[in-house]
Formats: C-alpha cells, structure tokens, sequence
C-alpha cells in the first residue's frame, strides 16, 4: 500500500508535466502562426513590409561579417492603376499575384523577396553578378517564358530601380530603398517620357557602399 502512493504521484506528475508540454507547444504555434500573418503580404502570399525590413537587416548583417555583395532590387508594376480603372480590382489584383509569381520564378528561394505595398515590389539578393539592363533583361525573359508557357495569362511590365550594396561601410536599409526607389522612377519616367521607346534608358543601376 505505502508503494502505491509515490507511484500515484508520479503518473501525476507525468501527465501533468504532458499537459504542460502540449499547451507551450500550442502556444509556440500560435506565436509562430501570428508572426508569420503579420509578416505576410494576404493577396500575394510574400513578405510584406514589415517582413522584408526584419529579414532584410539580418541579411544586411550577414553580408558584411561575410564580406560578400548584396543587389537591392525596387520594382513597379506598370500599367496597374490603367488596369484597375479599366477591368476592375480583380484584373488589377491577378496581375500582382502573377507578378508575385514571376518574382518568385526569377529569383532564388534564399532571395528576400516582398510586396511592400500596392505596385511596389523589391528584392534583396546576394551573389548576383550584373548591372540594372542585365537584371531587367532577366525578369523580362522570364515573364515571356511563363506567358508563353501558360503559367502567365499576360506579359507583365515592370520598372525596376537596382541597387549594388559592396561590403564596406555599412548602410541604412531606408536609404538602400530610397536610393533602389529613385533609380526605378528615372526608368519609369524613361518609358512614359517623351524618349520613350529609345533605348537610352538612364543608368540602369547606382552602387553604394556596405
């Protein structure tokens, strides 16, 4: 009989000791779920704003303990206020979900990429080799391929403004995206202006220091 207490109140403990383990994992699964929505861009399922700084500066950090290059890409999407004017919400909404779908197509699944806000997307990647034609030229032939393949219903336009972040000094992620944002407007403009459809685009990228 005395045996069968202790043994009796171990089996508490045990089962108590589960119940707590199942409720903190329940908890670190809704603090992880919750995190991972406040990060997330709804419509586009990328990283949205707040998403894109709080990994952005982790990269930023990596980047110059290991010395290495970052490439900052700002990118607009043309047409989409024509769009939404013309075909609705709907139209404007499916095109920025298969813009999210090229960038991700474009670019690696280590890449940062986001959608910080209505047509403005942007890209932080490491080890890429190349100026702003070179990048633009990349996103543009692959924007085909899908069109042609079917897994886009329409070619998509973009502006983009890339920056070059070399592993020197170390920069401020807002003026990165002030610079990137800049450099995509002069493209922007280029095309709307009164060159448009000249091939003397301005300098297709800006380089700073890390």
């Amino acid at each position: 009989m005395p045996t069968t207490r202790p043994l009796c109140r171990s089996t508490d403990l045990a089962m108590e000791n589960e119940r707590l383990r199942a409720e903190l994992e329940r908890a670190q699964t809704e603090v992880r779920t919750l995190l991972e929505q406040a990060t997330t861009d709804e419509l586009t399922g990328l990283l949205n704003r707040r998403g894109f700084l709080r990994l952005a500066e982790l990269e930023l950090r990596r980047a110059r303990d290991e010395q290495q290059s970052l490439t900052l890409v700002y990118i607009d999407v043309d047409g989409l206020k024509t769009l939404n004017d013309e075909a609705g919400h709907e139209a404007g909404d499916a095109l920025l979900v298969e813009t999210a779908a090229l960038l991700r197509t474009a670019f690696r699944s280590t890449d940062v990429v986001a959608r910080l806000g209505g047509d403005e997307f942007v890209v932080l990647t490491r080890g890429f080799h190349g100026d702003g034609a070179v990048m633009r030229h990349r996103i543009k032939r692959m924007s085909q391929e899908l069109h042609r393949s079917g897994a886009q219903t329409r070619e998509i336009s973009l502006s983009t403004g890339v920056i070059l972040a070399t592993p020197s000094v170390a920069p401020d992620l807002e003026d990165l995206l002030n610079r990137a944002d800049k450099a995509m407007y002069e493209i922007k403009q280029a095309k709307s202006g009164p060159y448009r459809g000249r091939q003397h685009l301005p300098a297709p990228a800006l380089l700073m220091a890390m």
